[in-house]
Protein backbone atom coordinates (compact mmCIF):
# COMPACT_ATOMS: atom_id res chain seq x y z
CA UNK A 1 0.00 0.00 0.00
CA UNK A 2 1.36 3.41 -0.94
CA UNK A 3 2.02 5.76 1.97
CA UNK A 4 3.71 9.12 2.30
CA UNK A 5 4.16 12.14 4.57
CA UNK A 6 3.42 15.59 3.17
CA UNK A 7 4.43 18.89 4.77
CA UNK A 8 1.31 21.08 4.96
CA UNK A 9 2.78 24.07 6.81
CA UNK A 10 6.12 25.47 7.91
CA UNK A 11 6.67 28.26 10.49
CA UNK A 12 5.49 31.56 8.99
CA UNK A 13 3.45 34.59 10.04
CA UNK A 14 0.37 32.84 8.60
CA UNK A 15 1.04 29.43 10.17
CA UNK A 16 3.24 29.51 13.24
CA UNK A 17 3.86 25.75 13.43
CA UNK A 18 4.59 22.68 11.33
CA UNK A 19 1.90 20.22 10.26
CA UNK A 20 2.57 16.86 8.62
CA UNK A 21 -0.04 14.65 6.94
CA UNK A 22 0.63 10.91 6.98
CA UNK A 23 -1.36 9.50 4.07
CA UNK A 24 -2.64 5.98 3.44
CA UNK A 25 -5.35 5.08 0.95
CA UNK A 26 -7.70 4.10 3.76
CA UNK A 27 -6.72 6.62 6.42
CA UNK A 28 -4.95 9.91 7.25
CA UNK A 29 -3.04 11.08 10.34
CA UNK A 30 -2.18 14.66 11.35
CA UNK A 31 1.14 15.14 13.13
CA UNK A 32 2.70 18.29 14.56
CA UNK A 33 1.46 21.67 15.83
CA UNK A 34 -2.25 22.39 15.28
CA UNK A 35 -1.81 26.16 15.43
CA UNK A 36 -4.21 28.97 14.62
CA UNK A 37 -4.76 29.09 10.87
CA UNK A 38 -4.13 25.38 10.36
CA UNK A 39 -7.55 24.65 8.85
CA UNK A 40 -7.30 27.44 6.30
CA UNK A 41 -3.78 26.36 5.37
CA UNK A 42 -5.02 22.81 4.78
CA UNK A 43 -7.86 24.08 2.59
CA UNK A 44 -5.38 26.27 0.71
CA UNK A 45 -3.00 23.44 -0.11
CA UNK A 46 -5.89 21.15 -1.04
CA UNK A 47 -5.04 18.33 1.38
CA UNK A 48 -7.79 15.81 2.13
CA UNK A 49 -8.15 15.10 5.85
CA UNK A 50 -11.62 13.51 5.79
CA UNK A 51 -10.36 10.07 6.84
CA UNK A 52 -8.42 11.45 9.81
CA UNK A 53 -9.30 9.89 13.16
CA UNK A 54 -6.00 10.44 15.00
CA UNK A 55 -4.03 13.61 15.70
CA UNK A 56 -0.52 13.32 17.13
CA UNK A 57 0.39 16.64 18.76
CA UNK A 58 4.10 17.35 19.09
CA UNK A 59 5.97 19.71 21.39
CA UNK A 60 4.54 21.23 24.55
CA UNK A 61 0.88 21.70 25.45
CA UNK A 62 0.79 25.47 24.98
CA UNK A 63 -1.40 27.81 22.98
CA UNK A 64 1.30 28.47 20.36
CA UNK A 65 1.15 24.76 19.43
CA UNK A 66 -2.56 24.02 19.79
CA UNK A 67 -4.50 27.24 19.15
CA UNK A 68 -6.29 25.63 16.20
CA UNK A 69 -7.01 22.26 17.81
CA UNK A 70 -10.58 22.94 18.90
CA UNK A 71 -11.58 24.19 15.46
CA UNK A 72 -9.85 21.21 13.85
CA UNK A 73 -11.84 18.78 16.03
CA UNK A 74 -15.09 20.42 14.94
CA UNK A 75 -13.98 20.36 11.29
CA UNK A 76 -13.23 16.64 11.35
CA UNK A 77 -16.47 15.84 13.18
CA UNK A 78 -18.69 17.90 10.86
CA UNK A 79 -16.91 16.69 7.73
CA UNK A 80 -17.32 13.07 8.79
CA UNK A 81 -21.04 13.48 9.44
CA UNK A 82 -21.60 15.41 6.19
CA UNK A 83 -19.75 12.79 4.15
CA UNK A 84 -21.82 9.98 5.62
CA UNK A 85 -25.05 11.85 4.97
CA UNK A 86 -24.08 12.50 1.34
CA UNK A 87 -23.22 8.84 0.74
CA UNK A 88 -26.53 7.80 2.27
CA UNK A 89 -28.46 10.16 0.01
CA UNK A 90 -26.58 8.96 -3.09
CA UNK A 91 -27.32 5.35 -2.21
CA UNK A 92 -30.99 6.19 -1.76
CA UNK A 93 -31.24 7.90 -5.15
CA UNK A 94 -29.46 5.07 -6.92
CA UNK A 95 -31.73 2.26 -5.72
CA UNK A 96 -35.46 1.85 -6.31
CA UNK A 97 -37.49 1.31 -3.21
CA UNK A 98 -34.40 1.76 -1.07
CA UNK A 99 -35.21 2.27 2.57
CA UNK A 100 -32.78 4.80 4.01
CA UNK A 101 -30.54 3.29 6.62
CA UNK A 102 -29.72 5.97 9.15
CA UNK A 103 -27.47 3.59 11.06
CA UNK A 104 -24.65 4.41 8.65
CA UNK A 105 -25.05 8.13 9.37
CA UNK A 106 -25.23 7.52 13.10
CA UNK A 107 -22.07 5.41 12.94
CA UNK A 108 -20.22 8.18 11.11
CA UNK A 109 -21.42 10.80 13.58
CA UNK A 110 -20.02 8.63 16.36
CA UNK A 111 -16.64 8.11 14.70
CA UNK A 112 -14.08 7.99 17.46
CA UNK A 113 -11.35 10.62 17.39
CA UNK A 114 -8.14 10.21 19.37
CA UNK A 115 -5.74 13.04 20.18
CA UNK A 116 -2.25 12.42 21.57
CA UNK A 117 -0.32 15.20 23.24
CA UNK A 118 1.57 16.50 26.23
CA UNK A 119 0.06 16.71 29.73
CA UNK A 120 -2.54 19.50 30.07
CA UNK A 121 -4.15 18.49 26.77
CA UNK A 122 -7.40 17.75 28.61
CA UNK A 123 -7.10 21.00 30.55
CA UNK A 124 -6.84 23.00 27.32
CA UNK A 125 -9.88 21.33 25.78
CA UNK A 126 -11.90 21.68 28.99
CA UNK A 127 -11.27 25.43 28.95
CA UNK A 128 -13.51 25.57 25.85
CA UNK A 129 -16.46 23.93 27.62
CA UNK A 130 -18.52 27.13 27.48
CA UNK A 131 -18.72 27.25 23.69
CA UNK A 132 -17.86 23.77 22.34
CA UNK A 133 -20.51 21.06 22.39
CA UNK A 134 -20.64 18.08 20.04
CA UNK A 135 -22.68 15.34 21.64
CA UNK A 136 -22.38 11.84 20.26
CA UNK A 137 -18.84 12.40 18.97
CA UNK A 138 -16.59 10.20 21.15
CA UNK A 139 -13.26 11.88 21.72
CA UNK A 140 -10.38 10.15 23.47
CA UNK A 141 -7.36 12.08 24.68
CA UNK A 142 -4.02 10.47 25.47
CA UNK A 143 -1.70 12.63 27.56
CA UNK A 144 1.77 11.23 26.98
CA UNK A 145 4.30 10.88 29.78
CA UNK A 146 7.42 8.79 30.26
CA UNK A 147 5.22 6.10 31.82
CA UNK A 148 4.05 5.26 28.29
CA UNK A 149 7.55 4.08 27.32
CA UNK A 150 7.51 0.38 28.32
CA UNK A 151 9.36 -2.81 27.38
CA UNK A 152 8.29 -6.40 26.97
CA UNK A 153 9.76 -9.37 28.84
CA UNK A 154 12.64 -9.58 26.36
CA UNK A 155 13.53 -5.91 26.85
CA UNK A 156 12.16 -4.67 23.50
CA UNK A 157 10.39 -1.31 23.45
CA UNK A 158 6.63 -1.71 23.06
CA UNK A 159 4.70 0.65 20.78
CA UNK A 160 2.67 3.29 22.59
CA UNK A 161 -0.09 2.84 20.02
CA UNK A 162 -0.74 0.94 16.79
CA UNK A 163 -3.44 0.22 14.26
CA UNK A 164 -3.67 -1.62 10.92
CA UNK A 165 -1.29 0.84 9.24
CA UNK A 166 1.33 2.05 11.70
CA UNK A 167 3.11 1.48 14.98
CA UNK A 168 4.02 4.49 17.10
CA UNK A 169 6.52 5.03 19.90
CA UNK A 170 6.10 8.27 21.85
CA UNK A 171 8.84 10.12 23.72
CA UNK A 172 8.06 12.70 26.40
CA UNK A 173 11.17 14.90 26.65
CA UNK A 174 11.79 17.08 29.70
CA UNK A 175 14.20 20.03 29.61
CA UNK A 176 17.61 19.53 31.18
CA UNK A 177 17.33 22.68 33.32
CA UNK A 178 14.77 22.90 36.10
CA UNK A 179 14.51 26.65 35.58
CA UNK A 180 13.53 26.35 31.94
CA UNK A 181 11.03 28.75 30.45
CA UNK A 182 7.42 28.19 31.43
CA UNK A 183 7.87 26.50 34.86
CA UNK A 184 5.45 27.78 37.46
CA UNK A 185 4.74 26.66 40.99
CA UNK A 186 1.37 24.92 41.26
CA UNK A 187 0.90 26.30 44.75
CA UNK A 188 0.70 29.85 43.37
CA UNK A 189 -2.63 29.14 41.67
CA UNK A 190 -5.89 30.11 43.34
CA UNK A 191 -9.54 29.23 42.89
CA UNK A 192 -12.28 31.75 43.54
CA UNK A 193 -14.19 30.76 46.72
CA UNK A 194 -17.42 32.02 45.14
CA UNK A 195 -17.30 29.40 42.40
CA UNK A 196 -18.16 25.75 42.72
CA UNK A 197 -15.04 23.64 42.40
CA UNK A 198 -14.53 19.98 41.60
CA UNK A 199 -14.35 19.18 45.33
CA UNK A 200 -17.76 20.60 46.14
CA UNK A 201 -19.41 18.89 43.17
CA UNK A 202 -17.87 15.49 43.77
CA UNK A 203 -17.36 15.40 47.53
CA UNK A 204 -13.63 14.68 47.42
CA UNK A 205 -12.31 17.66 49.34
CA UNK A 206 -10.09 16.86 52.28
CA UNK A 207 -11.48 17.06 55.79
CA UNK A 208 -9.82 20.40 56.52
CA UNK A 209 -10.96 21.89 53.21
CA UNK A 210 -7.59 21.57 51.46
CA UNK A 211 -5.71 19.02 49.38
CA UNK A 212 -3.48 16.56 51.23
CA UNK A 213 -0.61 17.12 48.81
CA UNK A 214 0.18 18.42 45.35
CA UNK A 215 -0.01 14.93 43.82
CA UNK A 216 -3.60 14.59 45.01
CA UNK A 217 -4.34 18.04 43.66
CA UNK A 218 -3.00 17.07 40.25
CA UNK A 219 -5.00 13.84 40.29
CA UNK A 220 -8.19 15.73 41.14
CA UNK A 221 -7.56 18.17 38.30
CA UNK A 222 -7.01 15.30 35.86
CA UNK A 223 -10.29 13.65 36.90
CA UNK A 224 -12.15 16.91 36.50
CA UNK A 225 -10.81 17.81 33.07
CA UNK A 226 -11.38 14.29 31.73
CA UNK A 227 -15.00 14.35 32.89
CA UNK A 228 -15.56 17.78 31.33
CA UNK A 229 -14.06 16.74 27.98
CA UNK A 230 -16.18 13.59 28.01
CA UNK A 231 -19.29 15.71 28.59
CA UNK A 232 -18.32 18.06 25.76
CA UNK A 233 -18.07 15.32 23.12
CA UNK A 234 -19.81 12.17 24.34
CA UNK A 235 -22.80 13.54 26.22
CA UNK A 236 -26.42 12.50 25.66
CA UNK A 237 -27.58 15.87 27.06
CA UNK A 238 -30.50 17.63 25.35
CA UNK A 239 -31.63 21.20 25.82
CA UNK A 240 -35.32 20.27 25.99
CA UNK A 241 -35.00 17.26 28.31
CA UNK A 242 -36.57 17.46 31.79
CA UNK A 243 -35.70 15.36 34.81
CA UNK A 244 -37.67 14.78 38.00
CA UNK A 245 -36.23 16.12 41.23
CA UNK A 246 -37.56 16.88 44.74
CA UNK A 247 -38.27 20.59 44.97
CA UNK A 248 -36.12 20.95 48.09
CA UNK A 249 -33.04 19.66 46.18
CA UNK A 250 -33.29 22.09 43.26
CA UNK A 251 -30.39 24.50 42.90
CA UNK A 252 -31.47 27.95 41.78
CA UNK A 253 -31.58 29.68 39.42
CA UNK A 254 -33.51 27.12 37.39
CA UNK A 255 -36.76 26.94 35.42
CA UNK A 256 -39.19 24.60 37.22
CA UNK A 257 -42.15 22.74 35.76
CA UNK A 258 -44.86 20.43 37.09
CA UNK A 259 -47.12 17.94 35.33
CA UNK A 260 -50.87 18.43 35.66
CA UNK A 261 -52.25 15.25 37.34
CA UNK A 262 -55.38 15.28 35.19
CA UNK A 263 -54.30 16.47 31.72
CA UNK A 264 -50.68 15.26 32.09
CA UNK A 265 -49.61 18.52 30.47
CA UNK A 266 -46.42 20.23 31.59
CA UNK A 267 -46.75 23.75 32.94
CA UNK A 268 -44.54 26.27 34.72
CA UNK A 269 -44.30 25.90 38.50
CA UNK A 270 -45.42 29.10 40.25
CA UNK A 271 -45.32 28.09 43.95
CA UNK A 272 -42.87 28.80 46.79
CA UNK A 273 -39.22 28.42 45.82
CA UNK A 274 -36.31 26.95 47.83
CA UNK A 275 -34.50 29.52 49.93
CA UNK A 276 -37.54 31.81 50.19
CA UNK A 277 -39.55 32.92 53.21
CA UNK A 278 -42.43 30.53 52.50
CA UNK A 279 -42.34 26.86 53.38
CA UNK A 280 -41.87 24.76 50.26
CA UNK A 281 -44.18 21.80 49.57
CA UNK A 282 -42.86 18.24 49.54
CA UNK A 283 -43.37 17.69 45.81
CA UNK A 284 -41.43 16.54 42.77
CA UNK A 285 -40.80 19.05 40.01
CA UNK A 286 -39.38 18.85 36.51
CA UNK A 287 -36.18 20.77 35.85
CA UNK A 288 -33.92 21.09 32.85
CA UNK A 289 -30.66 19.27 33.21
CA UNK A 290 -27.89 21.87 33.08
CA UNK A 291 -25.33 21.60 30.31
CA UNK A 292 -22.64 19.34 31.85
CA UNK A 293 -19.81 21.72 30.97
CA UNK A 294 -21.51 24.56 32.82
CA UNK A 295 -21.63 22.67 36.11
CA UNK A 296 -17.97 23.48 36.71
CA UNK A 297 -17.69 27.22 37.09
CA UNK A 298 -13.92 27.18 37.46
CA UNK A 299 -11.04 24.80 36.78
CA UNK A 300 -8.41 24.19 39.44
CA UNK A 301 -4.99 25.74 38.75
CA UNK A 302 -2.44 23.53 37.09
CA UNK A 303 1.26 23.51 36.31
CA UNK A 304 2.25 24.35 32.71
CA UNK A 305 3.30 21.23 30.82
CA UNK A 306 7.06 21.11 30.23
CA UNK A 307 7.15 17.78 28.36
CA UNK A 308 7.84 18.16 24.64
CA UNK A 309 6.45 15.18 22.73
CA UNK A 310 8.27 13.47 19.85
CA UNK A 311 7.44 10.25 18.00
CA UNK A 312 8.87 7.36 16.06
CA UNK A 313 6.30 6.19 13.49
CA UNK A 314 6.76 3.09 11.37
CA UNK A 315 4.66 1.19 8.87
CA UNK A 316 4.06 -2.48 9.59
CA UNK A 317 6.58 -4.93 8.10
CA UNK A 318 5.93 -5.83 4.46
CA UNK A 319 5.69 -9.53 3.68
CA UNK A 320 7.56 -10.91 0.69
CA UNK A 321 6.03 -11.61 -2.72
CA UNK A 322 4.28 -14.95 -3.16
CA UNK A 323 6.07 -17.31 -5.55
CA UNK A 324 3.56 -19.58 -7.37
CA UNK A 325 6.36 -21.59 -8.94
CA UNK A 326 7.64 -22.61 -5.52
CA UNK A 327 4.14 -23.55 -4.35
CA UNK A 328 3.60 -25.75 -7.42
CA UNK A 329 7.01 -27.39 -6.99
CA UNK A 330 6.14 -28.18 -3.36
CA UNK A 331 2.85 -29.81 -4.36
CA UNK A 332 0.52 -27.16 -2.86
CA UNK A 333 -2.86 -27.08 -4.55
CA UNK A 334 -4.17 -23.76 -5.87
CA UNK A 335 -6.96 -21.86 -4.16
CA UNK A 336 -7.43 -21.74 -0.41
CA UNK A 337 -4.02 -23.22 0.41
CA UNK A 338 -2.23 -20.52 -1.59
CA UNK A 339 -4.23 -17.86 0.24
CA UNK A 340 -3.32 -19.37 3.61
CA UNK A 341 0.39 -19.35 2.74
CA UNK A 342 0.16 -15.73 1.53
CA UNK A 343 -1.29 -14.76 4.92
CA UNK A 344 1.62 -16.40 6.77
CA UNK A 345 -0.07 -19.65 7.77
CA UNK A 346 1.14 -23.21 7.14
CA UNK A 347 -0.70 -25.80 5.03
CA UNK A 348 -0.42 -29.51 4.23
CA UNK A 349 0.34 -30.46 0.61
CA UNK A 350 -1.10 -33.40 -1.30
CA UNK A 351 1.71 -35.65 -0.03
CA UNK A 352 0.93 -34.88 3.62
CA UNK A 353 3.97 -32.60 4.14
CA UNK A 354 3.63 -29.36 6.11
CA UNK A 355 4.53 -26.34 4.00
CA UNK A 356 5.31 -23.09 5.83
CA UNK A 357 4.83 -19.61 4.37
CA UNK A 358 8.56 -18.80 4.32
CA UNK A 359 9.02 -21.68 1.84
CA UNK A 360 6.93 -19.90 -0.82
CA UNK A 361 7.38 -16.22 0.05
CA UNK A 362 10.30 -14.00 -0.82
CA UNK A 363 12.03 -12.31 2.14
CA UNK A 364 9.99 -9.45 3.60
CA UNK A 365 11.22 -6.03 4.66
CA UNK A 366 10.68 -3.63 7.48
CA UNK A 367 8.05 -0.93 6.93
CA UNK A 368 9.32 2.57 6.25
CA UNK A 369 9.37 4.97 9.17
CA UNK A 370 10.32 8.42 10.42
CA UNK A 371 11.23 10.20 13.64
CA UNK A 372 9.33 13.43 14.30
CA UNK A 373 11.44 15.39 16.81
CA UNK A 374 9.95 18.58 18.30
CA UNK A 375 12.54 20.46 20.37
CA UNK A 376 11.27 23.95 21.32
CA UNK A 377 14.50 25.10 23.02
CA UNK A 378 18.08 23.91 23.41
CA UNK A 379 17.21 22.64 26.90
CA UNK A 380 15.54 19.62 25.30
CA UNK A 381 18.42 18.51 23.07
CA UNK A 382 20.49 16.47 25.54
CA UNK A 383 17.49 14.56 26.86
CA UNK A 384 16.32 13.77 23.33
CA UNK A 385 19.62 12.47 21.92
CA UNK A 386 20.05 10.32 25.04
CA UNK A 387 16.76 8.44 24.48
CA UNK A 388 17.36 4.69 24.38
CA UNK A 389 14.63 4.20 21.78
CA UNK A 390 16.78 6.01 19.20
CA UNK A 391 19.52 3.41 19.70
CA UNK A 392 17.19 0.40 19.64
CA UNK A 393 17.06 -1.76 16.51
CA UNK A 394 13.53 -2.84 17.47
CA UNK A 395 12.37 0.77 17.16
CA UNK A 396 14.65 2.29 14.51
CA UNK A 397 14.86 -0.59 12.01
CA UNK A 398 13.17 0.75 8.88
CA UNK A 399 13.36 4.43 9.89
CA UNK A 400 14.70 6.43 6.96
CA UNK A 401 14.34 10.07 7.99
CA UNK A 402 14.13 12.64 10.77
CA UNK A 403 11.66 15.50 10.68
CA UNK A 404 13.15 18.21 12.92
CA UNK A 405 10.62 20.72 14.32
CA UNK A 406 13.01 23.12 16.04
CA UNK A 407 12.70 26.33 18.03
CA UNK A 408 14.93 29.36 17.46
CA UNK A 409 18.64 28.59 17.75
CA UNK A 410 18.20 24.87 18.34
CA UNK A 411 19.51 23.80 14.93
CA UNK A 412 22.95 25.21 15.75
CA UNK A 413 23.27 23.35 19.05
CA UNK A 414 26.60 21.41 19.02
CA UNK A 415 25.10 18.32 20.68
CA UNK A 416 22.32 18.17 18.12
CA UNK A 417 24.77 18.63 15.25
CA UNK A 418 26.89 15.73 16.52
CA UNK A 419 23.79 13.54 16.74
CA UNK A 420 22.75 14.48 13.20
CA UNK A 421 26.26 13.62 11.97
CA UNK A 422 25.94 10.17 13.54
CA UNK A 423 22.63 9.74 11.69
CA UNK A 424 23.70 11.30 8.39
CA UNK A 425 22.94 8.06 6.55
CA UNK A 426 19.28 9.01 7.06
CA UNK A 427 17.40 11.93 5.51
CA UNK A 428 16.99 15.07 7.67
CA UNK A 429 14.21 17.59 6.97
CA UNK A 430 14.42 20.71 9.16
CA UNK A 431 11.42 22.97 9.84
CA UNK A 432 12.46 26.02 11.83
CA UNK A 433 12.31 29.81 11.70
CA UNK A 434 16.10 29.62 11.51
CA UNK A 435 15.99 28.12 8.01
CA UNK A 436 12.42 28.47 6.63
CA UNK A 437 11.68 31.95 5.17
CA UNK A 438 8.54 33.79 6.23
CA UNK A 439 6.68 33.07 2.99
CA UNK A 440 2.97 33.57 2.36
CA UNK A 441 1.07 30.39 3.26
CA UNK A 442 -2.48 31.59 2.50
CA UNK A 443 -1.84 32.37 -1.18
CA UNK A 444 -5.44 33.03 -2.22
CA UNK A 445 -6.33 35.52 0.49
CA UNK A 446 -2.94 37.25 0.07
CA UNK A 447 -3.61 37.62 -3.67
CA UNK A 448 -7.06 39.04 -2.94
CA UNK A 449 -5.58 41.54 -0.47
CA UNK A 450 -2.91 42.65 -2.94
CA UNK A 451 -5.57 43.34 -5.58
CA UNK A 452 -7.80 45.23 -3.14
CA UNK A 453 -4.82 47.28 -2.00
CA UNK A 454 -4.57 48.75 -5.49
CA UNK A 455 -8.07 50.13 -4.99
CA UNK A 456 -7.89 51.10 -1.30
CA UNK A 457 -4.35 51.04 0.15
CA UNK A 458 -5.49 52.55 3.47
CA UNK A 459 -7.67 49.58 4.40
CA UNK A 460 -5.78 46.74 2.71
CA UNK A 461 -2.14 46.70 3.83
CA UNK A 462 0.42 44.52 2.08
CA UNK A 463 0.74 41.15 3.90
CA UNK A 464 4.04 40.80 5.75
CA UNK A 465 6.31 38.25 4.10
CA UNK A 466 9.91 37.60 3.11
CA UNK A 467 10.70 34.89 0.58
CA UNK A 468 14.44 34.71 1.18
CA UNK A 469 15.74 36.04 4.51
CA UNK A 470 16.66 33.55 7.23
CA UNK A 471 16.50 33.43 10.14
CA UNK A 472 13.10 35.08 10.17
CA UNK A 473 12.78 38.46 11.83
CA UNK A 474 11.52 37.37 15.23
CA UNK A 475 12.25 38.55 18.79
CA UNK A 476 13.39 35.02 19.70
CA UNK A 477 15.89 34.87 16.82
CA UNK A 478 17.30 38.36 17.33
CA UNK A 479 21.02 38.25 18.03
CA UNK A 480 21.35 34.51 17.39
CA UNK A 481 24.11 33.14 15.18
CA UNK A 482 22.57 30.46 13.00
CA UNK A 483 24.93 27.96 11.38
CA UNK A 484 24.06 26.69 7.88
CA UNK A 485 22.57 23.22 7.72
CA UNK A 486 24.90 20.35 6.79
CA UNK A 487 24.84 19.19 3.17
CA UNK A 488 22.83 16.05 4.00
CA UNK A 489 19.96 18.08 5.56
CA UNK A 490 17.03 19.61 3.67
CA UNK A 491 14.97 22.68 4.55
CA UNK A 492 11.26 21.87 4.90
CA UNK A 493 9.07 23.24 2.09
CA UNK A 494 5.29 23.46 1.96
CA UNK A 495 3.96 20.58 -0.13
CA UNK A 496 7.16 18.53 0.07
CA UNK A 497 6.51 14.76 0.14
CA UNK A 498 8.48 11.98 1.80
CA UNK A 499 7.29 8.68 0.33
CA UNK A 500 7.51 5.72 2.71
CA UNK A 501 6.10 2.91 0.57
CA UNK A 502 6.62 1.25 -1.85
CA UNK A 503 10.04 2.96 -1.97
CA UNK A 504 11.60 5.49 0.37
CA UNK A 505 12.01 8.77 -1.52
CA UNK A 506 12.02 12.54 -0.85
CA UNK A 507 9.96 14.13 -3.64
CA UNK A 508 10.32 17.81 -4.52
CA UNK A 509 7.83 18.12 -7.39
CA UNK A 510 4.86 18.67 -5.01
CA UNK A 511 6.43 21.78 -3.42
CA UNK A 512 4.06 24.77 -3.58
CA UNK A 513 5.73 27.54 -5.62
CA UNK A 514 6.36 30.90 -3.97
CA UNK A 515 3.53 33.35 -4.67
CA UNK A 516 4.52 35.78 -7.42
CA UNK A 517 3.12 38.97 -5.92
CA UNK A 518 4.27 41.08 -8.87
CA UNK A 519 2.32 38.91 -11.30
CA UNK A 520 -0.77 39.10 -9.06
CA UNK A 521 -0.64 42.90 -9.09
CA UNK A 522 -0.18 43.02 -12.85
CA UNK A 523 -3.26 40.85 -13.37
CA UNK A 524 -5.57 43.63 -12.18
CA UNK A 525 -7.54 45.14 -15.04
CA UNK A 526 -6.54 48.67 -16.08
CA UNK A 527 -10.21 49.59 -16.33
CA UNK A 528 -10.71 48.63 -12.67
CA UNK A 529 -7.77 50.81 -11.64
CA UNK A 530 -9.12 53.76 -13.64
CA UNK A 531 -12.51 53.43 -11.94
CA UNK A 532 -10.82 53.24 -8.53
CA UNK A 533 -8.78 56.37 -9.27
CA UNK A 534 -11.89 58.24 -10.38
CA UNK A 535 -13.69 57.21 -7.19
CA UNK A 536 -10.78 58.40 -5.03
CA UNK A 537 -10.70 61.74 -6.84
CA UNK A 538 -14.44 62.18 -6.32
CA UNK A 539 -14.03 61.49 -2.59
CA UNK A 540 -11.19 63.98 -2.31
CA UNK A 541 -13.28 66.66 -4.03
CA UNK A 542 -15.93 66.24 -1.35
CA UNK A 543 -13.39 65.82 1.49
CA UNK A 544 -14.42 69.00 3.28
CA UNK A 545 -18.10 68.10 3.29
CA UNK A 546 -17.30 64.54 4.41
CA UNK A 547 -15.19 65.82 7.30
CA UNK A 548 -17.98 68.15 8.43
CA UNK A 549 -20.42 65.23 8.31
CA UNK A 550 -18.05 62.92 10.20
CA UNK A 551 -17.57 65.51 12.95
CA UNK A 552 -21.33 65.73 13.42
CA UNK A 553 -21.87 62.06 14.24
CA UNK A 554 -21.15 60.49 17.65
CA UNK A 555 -18.13 58.21 18.08
CA UNK A 556 -16.66 58.91 14.67
CA UNK A 557 -13.51 57.01 15.66
CA UNK A 558 -15.39 53.74 16.21
CA UNK A 559 -13.86 50.66 14.55
CA UNK A 560 -15.45 47.42 13.37
CA UNK A 561 -12.89 44.59 13.57
CA UNK A 562 -13.46 41.07 12.22
CA UNK A 563 -11.99 38.51 14.62
CA UNK A 564 -10.79 35.15 13.32
CA UNK A 565 -11.99 32.82 16.05
CA UNK A 566 -12.60 29.08 15.80
CA UNK A 567 -14.63 27.99 12.80
CA UNK A 568 -15.75 24.45 12.06
CA UNK A 569 -15.65 24.76 8.26
CA UNK A 570 -13.57 27.79 7.30
CA UNK A 571 -12.81 28.77 3.72
CA UNK A 572 -9.39 29.81 2.50
CA UNK A 573 -10.66 33.39 2.13
CA UNK A 574 -12.67 33.87 5.32
CA UNK A 575 -12.51 32.56 8.86
CA UNK A 576 -14.57 34.99 10.93
CA UNK A 577 -17.13 33.98 13.52
CA UNK A 578 -16.98 37.04 15.79
CA UNK A 579 -16.91 40.81 15.34
CA UNK A 580 -15.46 43.45 17.67
CA UNK A 581 -16.90 46.96 17.73
CA UNK A 582 -14.28 49.19 19.36
CA UNK A 583 -15.40 52.64 20.51
CA UNK A 584 -12.99 54.99 22.34
CA UNK A 585 -14.07 55.05 25.97
CA UNK A 586 -16.33 52.00 25.66
CA UNK A 587 -16.13 48.30 24.85
CA UNK A 588 -18.84 46.49 22.92
CA UNK A 589 -18.33 43.06 21.41
CA UNK A 590 -20.67 41.06 19.23
CA UNK A 591 -19.90 37.35 19.12
CA UNK A 592 -21.52 34.75 16.91
CA UNK A 593 -22.47 31.71 19.01
CA UNK A 594 -24.03 28.34 18.17
CA UNK A 595 -27.82 28.41 18.04
CA UNK A 596 -28.10 26.23 21.13
CA UNK A 597 -26.44 28.99 23.19
CA UNK A 598 -28.76 31.78 22.01
CA UNK A 599 -31.81 30.64 23.94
Amino acid sequence: MKSYIQILTTPTADTSGTILLLHFDNKRYLIGNITEGTQRAIVQIGARVLKTNEIFMTGRAEWANMGGLIGMILTLADSSASSAQSKEEERKKGSKGFKQNFNNVAAAEKTKFTIFGAPNLNYTLAAARRFVFRKGMPLETREITDRDATRDAAGAWLPTWFDDNIRLWSMAILPSRSGAEGVNDLSKGTVSPRKRSFDMLNGVESANGSYRDEQEKRSMCDQLTKSVVSAMFSSSWRLDSLVEMPLKEVQLPAALFVRDPETKETKRYAGPMPGGAQEIPDITVLVRRPWPGAQIADLPPTTPSMEAISYVIRNHPQRGRFRPDRAIALGVERGRNWNELTNGRSVVNKDGMTITSDMVLEPGKQGGGVVIADLPTEDYVEAFVAREELKSKDVMDGVGAFFWLLGPGVSSNPTLRRFMDEMKHLKHIVSSKDHCPNRLALDSVASSTLRLRQIDPARYPTPIYDNDTVPQADPKTRGLTIDPLPAYATVAERGQVLQLEPTFELQEHHIVPVLDTKAVIEETSGEVLQLATAAQEAINEDRQELDLWANSIPNKDAEIIALGTGSALPSKYRNVSATLLRIPGAFIAHTSLPKSFKT
